[in-house]
């Protein structure tokens, strides 16, 4: 009975969360960092504009481009970004039928920020190879 009951718990509080997180981005926003974030806050969303910039692509090539994506969240991410109008989905009638995405216009218009993005993460790595080569690597704790 015990097991059941924590099952049972578990299983609510899952609902709950996830109620909380429609809620949280269905909810508008007068702030425009908040309003930004909840589009293109995700883990994936910059990596999977960033490959979709050059051309489209189908979803299985967007895996390969990203192997340590799940399934399930790359099918979220893109679900998530073609909501918010950055990608298109294009359903390719052929048997079996292919789905390709695409960025639109308003999802270019996140280029700048995508590339000013790696630019940072660029000097990020080279700056934690400099720490660790010298020993000085911080961790959070000794902050």
């Amino acid at each position: 009975m015990p097991i059941e009951r924590e099952a049972l718990t578990e299983m609510r509080t899952r609902r709950m969360v996830r109620k909380d997180l429609d809620r949280d981005v269905s909810q508008p926003t007068g702030c425009p960092l908040t309003a930004a974030l909840q589009v293109i806050g995700g883990r994936w969303s910059l990596i999977t504009l960033y490959w979709l910039e050059e051309r489209s692509e189908r979803f299985n090539d967007l895996r390969r481009r990203m192997p340590s994506i799940s399934h399930k969240v790359l099918a979220a991410t893109l679900r998530d970004l073609e909501r918010e109008g950055m990608i298109s989905r294009t359903v390719i009638p052929d048997v079996p039928p292919k789905v390709a995405y695409a960025i639109t216009d308003y999802g270019r218009s996140l280029h700048p920020l995508i590339e000013a993005t790696r630019q940072w993460g660029r000097r990020h790595l080279e700056w934690r190879a400099n720490q660790t080569t010298r020993g000085k690597c911080v961790t959070s704790r000794e902050r």
